[in-house]
């Protein structure tokens, strides 16, 4: 499995997925999933956000030694909360342009992630803000952004505006997340600024989004094949894209595999998606957070 340059970071691949699912917890639940999981024993929560209603966006700090890490959450996974539907807002191609505010360059990204990362920078929890927690960690801490879906496309934006405010080493690492900006946003990753490693399924379609749209048009050989409808969907969905969407960081793609073809094309594209599902490519055990029989193609529904 790759782990890539994440290991100077001491944040194994595994543990950064691991962090992110747990993003999409309850947070009094989280304390405890660290606690039980094998990889995250080490790991204590050091900021978490106040215990009212859920937001739009939410992330929490966990620490190691001298590794913090901030994890994001991805899609509210409940369709009748209307975080679940703010959260769509953020990762539609169709939000324009903006200009990136904490860089000259001519960096651009989604309206709709712009607003997600200000959520996440006002986020209230332990007397301060998110953003005022993280201005104060110390410049020998190791700070990694993690998140998985729309998490992973909020990551490269709070990484680098993080990387203008504090002195101190921050990478990221996203799994599953959309591409969220420009070229000139995705320059502003490097080794030498911010160092960012971009996982993702190569069975997921998510993956994918915005700059490759297309590329998923053939999921998945042989079967189960989602017809005519599925395509022109696809098509349709390029051909609306005007924004010339670039992805941040180094790609490192992991080989999905099709189970139980005969459920249908749309459960196994959930399936693909799932944080469980990167978790076991990535050899890690499973976490019991949004278990669902329709996530898993092999289960029955009734």
């Amino acid at each position: 499995m790759p782990d890539g340059d994440l290991l100077q970071l001491s944040i194994a691949a595994p543990s950064a997925m691991a962090l992110a699912e747990i993003a999409y917890a309850e947070p009094e639940a989280i304390a405890g999933l660290m606690a039980s999981y094998p990889l995250l024993q080490a790991f204590a929560a050091v900021w978490m956000p106040d215990p009212a209603e859920m937001p739009e966006n939410f992330a929490f700090v966990a620490r190691k030694d001298d590794d913090v890490v901030v994890a994001i959450r991805g899609t509210y996974p409940v369709p009748w909360n209307l975080a679940y539907w703010e959260d769509g807002h953020q990762s539609s191609p169709f939000s324009p342009f903006t200009p990136w505010p904490f860089a000259a360059n001519g960096a651009c990204v989604t309206q709709g992630l712009l607003t997600g990362f200000r959520v996440l920078h006002d986020l209230p929890g332990a007397g301060t803000t998110l953003g005022a927690f993280l201005r104060t960690l110390p410049p020998h801490v190791r700070v990694t952004v993690v998140g998985h879906s729309l998490g992973g496309s909020l990551a490269p934006l709070l990484g680098h505006w993080l990387s203008t405010v504090r002195v101190g080493p921050i990478a990221v690492a996203t799994f599953a997340g959309m591409t969220p900006g420009n070229q000139a946003f995705a320059d502003l990753f490097s080794a030498s600024t911010v160092p960012a490693w971009r996982y993702w399924n190569t069975l997921d379609t998510v993956g994918y989004g915005w700059n490759n749209v297309l590329g998923t048009q053939d999921f998945y050989q042989p079967a189960p094949q989602g017809g005519v409808l599925v395509r022109d969907m696809l098509r349709l969905t390029a051909a609306r894209i005007d924004q010339a969407f670039v992805p941040v960081g180094v790609s490192m793609p992991l080989t999905g595999s099709v189970l139980c073809p005969q459920s249908g094309y749309f459960r196994q594209m959930l399936h693909q998606h799932m944080p469980n599902t990167y978790l076991a490519i990535l050899g890690a055990p499973p976490l019991p957070l949004l278990d669902a029989p329709f996530f898993d193609p092999c289960r029955p529904l009734v």
